[in-house]
This record gives C-alpha cells, structure tokens and sequence, in this order.
C-alpha cells in the first residue's frame, strides 16, 4: 500500500473556514487504491465532527478498509463500484446522500430497572443520518412489562455541523 498522502489533504480542509450555513463541511473521496496507515486519519476524523465524509472504492485494488473506514468516522456513506461506467450513477447517489443531514448521538437515557440488555449498544452509534433505519433489539428483565409498566428510550441527537439538540423516543 502506499499511493496518495491523503492525510495532510483532509488535514488542509478541516483547517480552512467553512462555507456552509451550519458549518459542516462535506469531502467527497474516489480511490482505486489504499493508504499506508488509515488509522491516523480516522482518528483525526473521529475528532473533527463538523464534516462528513462520502467514499466510493473504484475496481477490484481498493482497500475495502479505507473506504469503509472514511465513511464510519467522517459519519457519511461508502459505495464501490467495480464497472467505471457506474460511477457517476454512484456518485449521484453519493451527492443524494449527502444532502440528508447527519446526527450524533450524544446521550441515551433508559430504565435500568426494566432494560437487561440493548444491541447494538446505542452510544455505539456515533452518529445517525436521517431517513437511514435504526434498529435495537431489547431484552426486558423477567417481569419488567406488565400491563402498568412502559419502558422509554430517550435518545438525544446533535445535527453534525450545528450543535442545535433534538431528542428522539
């Protein structure tokens, strides 16, 4: 692996003053190929959450780690394409997706007392793009629900880019 630098590039735009209204910032990355060490820039987009970051993996020679990665932690969406011919379809969906805002999860608040186990955790989802599905499954405590008890999960959301709250139940 070796190929483009892409570090000191995403590096450069997180620094450069944002044009958007809300402050998010959104890279697009094409790439047939891999880096030597994609871990330093998913940490370095990890810490920067005021952009979000949108894959597509070209051919057969893309390393399927960067272009997954890229995309969980700059909290946008990857696609591959193996035909170049179906790149731009791709990157119109790309484009698409971009336009839908992302939310991270900042806080989530149960009853302990009712709730044995959730999964996926959800403060292992660090963030959640709108009209995406969200699914947890849930083991209630023997008991738990009767005909008085409800259980609630309150999930509070960040829109990336805005600091504006919103809770979800």
């Amino acid at each position: 692996m070796g190929g483009t630098e892409l570090l000191p590039v995403i590096d450069w735009i997180i620094k450069q003053p944002s044009t958007e209204r809300d402050g998010c910032k959104t890279i697009f990355v094409l790439t047939d190929g891999g880096i030597f060490n994609p871990q330093a820039i998913f940490k370095l987009l990890s810490e920067n959450t005021n952009l979000r970051v949108f894959s597509l993996g070209i051919g057969n020679g893309c390393s399927e780690e960067l272009i997954r990665g890229l995309a969980s932690h700059g909290r946008g969406k990857c696609q591959f394409v193996e035909n170049e011919s179906k790149i731009p379809k791709k990157l119109m969906q790309m484009l698409s997706d971009s336009l839908h805002p992302a939310f991270l999860v900042t806080k989530v608040e149960y009853d302990k007392s009712l709730i044995e186990y959730i999964y996926p955790n959800p403060q292992s989802r660090t963030y959640i793009v709108l009209n995406d599905p969200l699914n947890f499954y849930i083991l209630f405590k023997e008991g738990a629900l009767n005909h008085t008890n409800s259980a609630k999960i309150k999930v509070e959301l960040v829109r990336v880019g805005s600091g504006s709250r919103e809770s979800i139940f």
